[in-house]
């Protein structure tokens, strides 16, 4: 394959609402396992890091 080729495996297939719809989950959820999310309170804010890597990184 030439170098400016991009493998079509590695191009998004879905958005993130349409996958959402197929897994059943929240949009906010599967947002949330792909960018991470901060969470706690305001004295002591965590970042739990993203599960899913997605193929493109916007939009996301």
């Amino acid at each position: 394959m030439p170098a400016h080729e991009q493998d079509v495996r590695e191009l998004p297939a879905y958005g993130v609402a349409e996958a959402a719809h197929y897994l059943l989950v929240p949009r906010a959820t599967l947002r949330s396992w792909v960018a991470g999310m901060s969470y706690g309170r305001d004295s002591v804010r965590k970042f739990f890091k993203p599960v899913i890597h997605p193929a493109a990184k916007s939009p996301v």
